[in-house]
């Protein structure tokens, strides 16, 4: 089974959700500069020296619309591109390129968990130079717009205690360094930002057990609706727990 973030997000807010084919996407304005930032990103790795920040900005606010297919009839072009703009020039005040030099660009790499793959969602890669100890700093976009909301959400602290061993260029870095995951999220036409940090030398095997439950249980079938249901959600009207079905309690399935 393939499983993204979305995915998996959606299983954890309610399974019955997940069963019914939910996901907990990026909100539209959030993707949006997820998808300017790796264009910037991955243009900074290619013209460095070339790279001009804001004749690239320019360029990428101008064709997002097109590339995302966006109907001007639907969506208010003009606003969503005046807050994009204010959102990324804060984003890039915050992740500075003259202090973070990316190593590389969206990773999406699969990742084994029981017969499952998961697979995490890392926009950028990056260095900083100036700093004395290891570091591997990443770049993830939330589905929230809180910092309390971006910081408990579960996948994030996985990311930050596991991303050390799944990247390939860990094994240059001493053991006494550690993992700076930025979280960037959008509300409004104003930047969320967070970040969790975990050093390597810190106990990280409960990160394989802690993803890996949800991971069972979806395996295992267990897609019961939490109830009572807070959510505002599309498959309100369908959605009933079986009286005849034994229910497969998460315990069980790991």
């Amino acid at each position: 089974m393939m499983l993204t973030e979305d995915r998996l997000r959606a299983y954890m807010k309610c399974p019955a959700f997940f069963h019914y084919g939910g996901t907990v996407e990026l909100p539209l304005k959030t993707a949006i500069i997820e998808m300017i930032y790796i264009q910037m990103t991955l243009a900074l790795m290619k013209y460095a020296e070339r790279w001009v920040y804001q004749d690239l900005l320019s360029r990428c606010i101008e064709q997002f619309p097109r590339r995302m297919d966006l109907d001007p009839a639907e969506h208010n072009i003009p606003v969503l591109q005046k807050d994009a703009a204010i959102i990324i020039d804060e984003l890039f005040q915050v992740l500075q390129p003259k202090m973070y030099i990316p190593i590389f660009g969206p990773y999406q790499q699969p990742i084994q968990i029981s017969r499952s793959h998961f697979t995490p969602r890392i926009a950028a890669v990056l260095h900083r130079p100036i700093n004395t100890q290891d570091e591997i700093h990443a770049i993830t976009f939330s589905p929230f717009n809180t910092v309390r909301d971006m910081e408990n959400d579960l996948i994030q602290q996985i990311k930050v205690m596991a991303l050390d061993s799944w990247l390939p260029m860990r094994t240059q870095y001493k053991k006494n360094g550690r993992t700076v995951l930025h979280i960037v999220g959008a509300q409004g036409k104003d930047l969320v930002y967070t970040n969790l940090s975990h050093k390597w030398s810190e106990d990280k095997k409960g990160w394989a057990h802690y993803l890996s439950r949800p991971i069972k249980a979806i395996e295992a079938h267990y897609d019961y609706p939490i109830t009572p249901c807070a959510y505002s959600c599309p498959y309100k009207t369908i959605c009933k727990p079986d009286p005849f079905r034994t229910p497969i309690l998460l315990e069980e399935s790991s």
